[in-house]
């Protein structure tokens, strides 16, 4: 997996397995920027339901160089930032201001240049930066029918403030075959940097096949 610097644009080959199902925090080792780097969409984490699980310990990210080669810097990141500072500066880039989130979005260096302008975006992003933590699922009795019960929080890693999009349970049998899932809203519609939220579901009756559960966010 390659993975660019959004400071400097400096590109590493990243071990995917090193990040994690979930992500994590990593440093530039040529200007020593930090962001949060989320594993490629196909990752999973798949939780099994044969043993209780445990309440987890608080993790500490590990701040450090990124273990891959460097590669050769492109110019052309700092050009089109410098370009869109002077398109904002000039006054002719009404469009650059009012699509601000279009732009940030293609050009994520334009991002410093908008916040030092007084120009945040419009609207909080779901983008990357949203992880889910200590998802912990459990079967109860509830008036004499079984129900599966899932907790556990989201939290926003990034810097910015993010939108919190819909999240989606599957389940899934010994072999790993998904039998049904259900999609739910976490009570909460954007957090702030740093910031976490709880969540909580409940399934009637979820069939004994039903040996593992997958949480995912649906980003759109």
């Amino acid at each position: 997996m390659i993975v660019t610097c959004p400071t400097c644009s400096t590109r590493y080959l990243v071990d995917t397995q090193k990040l994690g199902v979930q992500g994590r925090m990593v440093r530039c080792g040529s200007c020593g920027h930090t962001w949060y780097q989320a594993p490629p969409e196909h990752a999973t984490s798949r939780i099994d339901l044969t043993e209780p699980v445990p309440e987890p310990t608080p993790g500490v990210v590990e701040r450090r160089g990124l273990p891959a080669i460097q590669r050769r810097r492109r110019s052309w990141g700092k050009l089109v930032a410098l370009l869109v500072l002077l398109l904002v500066l000039a006054g002719a880039g009404w469009g650059a201001i009012f699509m601000r989130d279009r732009v940030m979005a293609l050009v994520p260096q334009s991002a410093r240049i908008y916040s030092r302008l007084g120009l945040a975006a419009s609207m909080p992003d779901f983008g990357p930066g949203l992880a889910l933590r200590d998802v912990a699922p459990r079967r109860a009795v509830e008036n004499g029918q079984s129900v599966l019960v899932i907790d556990g929080r989201i939290v926003n890693l990034s810097s910015a403030r993010r939108r919190v999009p819909p999240l989606k349970v599957t389940l899934r049998d010994a072999n790993d075959k998904p039998l049904t899932s259900w999609t739910f809203s976490a009570g909460i519609a954007e957090l702030g940097p740093g910031a976490s939220a709880s969540f909580h579901t409940t399934y009637q009756q979820p069939t004994a096949d039903a040996t593992g559960v997958v949480v995912t966010l649906q980003n759109p």
